[in-house]
């Protein structure tokens, strides 16, 4: 039907058609900017051949704006919903971010109080050890001191202090800590390390928290298989291998793992907690013993960390080279002990706390389920003067403590 309207209207003002109908292509183009309600610049123009039988007048000119006004419209409603669809992005962001901060909130709070403190600000916190003086203070004080051993605690974090080390030796040091946690995880533990044949120049307290981060990393998210530490000599480097069958990465976080509080969002572990600081300060560590670290991982399949060292001097300056000293590094791999055997469930196992059967003495029985160890201290010890408090690690246990006893409050 419009066809033929154009058709009478070019026979009324131009007369007939000539022979084969429309044959004459447009000579000129109209091009109309189109613009938005309240911008100032247009989106774009509209570009369309003007019609060789059709007069070019006030009723044409009117028609090609009304197609470019229905494109401006059109172009409107798409940003329009594209920034509502933004918008409502960013809000579910932030959502999740307040799930993911309230659910780690225990951990999320401890770990930055414990790095503006430092352990000697939570040594000075400590009571001292008399008769008279509330235990409590004591088991506070050991839940800030314990996650302050994951950090160096010199005045000057930084400061490098190259040694001449038989790296094999403290590696195997090292890693030997975690043999009993790793048996009790029901995990075959492995370590292979070779002699180097000669020291090599590092700073010894900076290579153990990479070695024990990493195998802390490793036993937090390997459930079954084992985990092994290599050692070896490659060329000119000291090549330091840390293998596990545990979860995995998936390959689109491999390029993140390494970000300071990045923290890969599903993915099972002994325990849900984190902030992402620890692989950050591995490689922070790594660069200052002027080596490279890499990750490769598979999901299900496990990981492999690989730090590589470089041996001799030629790397550093005199002045940054100091006599060989042989020191205890137990004290420091107890931390990292003491935190990665909270996350295993004989461990924790109702923390001491009743078992609800015949101890409650006529008061109301709370059962509390926290994942969290120490929060779940905490809260029995600020509960348990009025009410008999059942702690247990996680949901299951929960209900199964609640259908064989039934407490007047889960918490």
């Amino acid at each position: 039907m419009p066809l033929l309207l154009e058709e009478l209207t070019v026979q009324r003002e131009a007369g007939p058609l000539p022979p084969g109908g429309w044959n004459k292509p447009p000579d000129k183009v109209a091009m109309v900017p189109i613009k938005q309600q309240g911008q100032d610049k247009p989106a774009g123009f509209f570009v369309v051949g003007v019609n060789p039988y059709r007069r070019d007048d006030a009723a044409y000119g009117g028609f090609v704006d009304l197609l470019a006004g229905q494109i401006a419209a059109g172009i409107g409603n798409a940003r329009a919903y594209e920034a509502e669809r933004k918008r409502a992005e960013a809000l579910a962001e932030i959502d999740r971010a307040k799930i993911t901060f309230f659910s780690n909130v225990s951990h999320e709070l401890r770990t930055p109080l414990t790095l503006m403190c430092g352990r000697r600000g939570t040594e000075t916190g400590r009571a001292p050890a008399t008769p008279t003086g509330p235990p409590q203070w004591s088991a506070t004080a050991e839940t800030r001191e314990r996650p302050a051993g994951f950090f160096p605690h010199r005045s000057r974090p930084y400061m490098r202090e190259f040694r001449p080390v038989d790296l094999s030796r403290l590696t195997i040091d090292l890693a030997s800590n975690f043999r009993a946690a790793m048996e009790r995880s029901g995990l075959e533990f492995n370590i292979h390390c070779e002699s180097l044949g000669e020291p090599v120049l590092v700073d010894a307290e900076m290579w153990e928290k990479i070695v024990l981060n990493l195998l802390s990393n490793a036993l937090k998210f390997t459930f079954t298989g084992s985990v092994t530490v290599e050692l070896k000599r490659s060329r000119t480097h000291a090549v330091l291998t840390v293998r596990d069958t545990g979860v995995g990465i998936p390959e689109g976080e491999l390029t993140h793992i390494f970000e300071r509080f990045h923290r890969v969002e599903g993915s099972a572990g002994r325990t849900i907690e984190g902030t992402g600081i620890g692989l950050a300060l591995v490689q922070e560590l790594v660069k200052l013993l002027a080596g490279s670290i890499h990750v490769s991982s598979k999901p299900n399949q496990g990981s492999t960390f690989t730090v590589e060292i470089p041996g001799g001097a030629g790397h550093l300056q005199n002045d940054a080279i100091n006599a060989p000293v042989r020191a205890s590094s137990r004290g420091r791999a107890e931390v990292f002990i003491d935190e990665a055997l909270r996350w295993l469930p004989e461990a924790h196992a109702n923390d001491g706390m009743p078992d609800g059967r015949d101890s409650s003495g006529g008061r109301k029985q709370i059962l509390l389920a926290d994942d969290n160890a120490d929060m779940r201290g905490y809260v029995s010890r600020l509960l348990g003067e009025q009410y008999q408090v059942v702690a247990v690690s996680d949901g299951a246990e929960a209900i199964e403590r609640a259908l064989a006893h039934p407490p007047d409050l889960i918490l």
